[in-house]
């Protein structure tokens, strides 16, 4: 079976140039900055369901801040986001957590649509998978419970929490296959 959302290219490399900031086109609009925006689908029919993952790179005045927002799609509510903050001398590092990002995005949502994972565990994946993505580097929140909250481990899927390993299986079935397994 070809498997047609394996082939589609979700990293964009980032790589420094001293007559721009970055040697790909800015799908952010601006000079300084670059993002890659991917959409990830409900493949069962909660299409109410359906998120966007951000993963930015900008260059300020004083600093180069990667960040990674994801939105519920529909609902347009932020879901989470996590913000990384480099001194000048440091694109190194937000180049590296740029593509740590990405990679890390493209894997869970390759394994969300594979295995159809519900779609509202998406951000605690993310959340799970990046809580070792250069820590030092991430910004504080000022809000010291948010702050505490970041030093423990959290679980990627809520429904282990609920279920321990124990979750029920769930299948959608089309008229036509519901008709093929009764008859």
């Amino acid at each position: 079976m070809d498997n047609w959302y394996k082939k589609s290219k979700l990293i964009k490399t980032a790589s420094h140039q001293s007559s721009s900031f970055l040697k790909q086109k800015s799908d952010a609009g601006a000079d300084n900055q670059t993002a890659n925006d991917v959409k990830l689908f409900d493949v069962k029919k909660y299409n109410m369901d359906s998120y966007s993952i951000r993963i930015s790179i900008s260059k300020t005045y004083d600093k180069y801040s990667t960040s990674i927002v994801v939105n519920n799609e529909f609902l347009g509510g932020l879901s989470w986001s996590v913000f990384w903050s480099y001194e000048l001398n440091e694109f190194d590092l937000a180049k590296k957590t740029y593509a740590t990002l990405n990679e890390i995005s493209k894997k869970i949502l390759t394994k969300m649509v594979d295995e159809e994972i519900p779609t509202s565990i998406l951000f605690p994946m993310l959340k799970s998978s990046t809580e070792d993505v250069d820590p030092q580097g991430r910004v504080s929140t000022h809000i010291p419970s948010i702050n505490y909250s970041r030093r423990y481990p959290t679980s990627p899927d809520w429904r282990e929490n609920i279920y321990g390993k124990r979750y029920p299986g769930y299948s959608e079935n089309s008229y036509r296959q519901e008709k093929r397994n009764k008859y």
